[in-house]
């Protein structure tokens, strides 16, 4: 049984109330694969003054804590070189991912969560720019979050299609952008 804890004028009272299937959290079952394991040993003198180094552990008691990693954000350079040919005098150059377009940008990580925190959270951009200064010390423009938001459009109407009966602009607009979406 759960507890409630109602506040009035105050004053504490403390209402059980059962709490439904739906409502109850998933941590409630220790996970079978942990990410690291912390072993705490005994120490190796008893209450009684006598050495434990050599026996055995009679039982192990195990209790896990589920946390986040450090919040922050991995910068990832990447180096093309250029080269000149000995013989002939031309440079070649090599070429950046196909991604990497612009001297300093956000990654797709960054910028899915972007688009999931205003598009399915529907936070306004300016709490989107707050929460991303506070969590990874940066400060994404709205035009950086817009240009996310619509280059994710054509991706989320087309996993909608199936889900609901599209206005003929959104039609249009998927005819568009996606070749064969009907």
């Amino acid at each position: 049984m759960v507890f409630a804890v109602r506040r009035h004028h105050a004053r504490r009272v403390e209402i059980p109330r059962e709490v439904s299937p739906a409502t109850r959290g998933t941590l409630s079952n220790k996970s079978l694969t942990t990410t690291r394991s912390l072993f705490i040993a005994l120490p190796p003198i008893s209450g009684c003054g006598a050495s434990l180094a050599s026996e055995e552990a009679t039982s192990v008691e195990r209790r896990q804590v589920h946390d986040l990693p450090p919040l922050k954000i991995i910068v990832t350079e990447h180096r093309v070189e250029s080269k000149r040919c000995p013989h002939c005098g031309t440079i070649t150059h090599a070429t950046f991912p196909e991604d990497v377009k612009y001297p300093v940008q956000y990654g797709p990580n960054l910028k899915a969560l972007m688009v999931y925190l205003s598009i399915y959270q529907l936070l306004p951009y300016d709490r989107v720019r707050e929460l991303f200064s506070d969590l990874f010390n940066c400060c994404p423009g709205t035009g950086t979050m817009v240009n996310a938001s619509l280059s994710s459009v054509p991706v989320v109407l087309w996993e909608l299609k199936s889900r609901f009966v599209f206005s003929s602009k959104m039609r249009r607009f998927c005819m568009q952008t996606r070749p064969g979406c009907e």
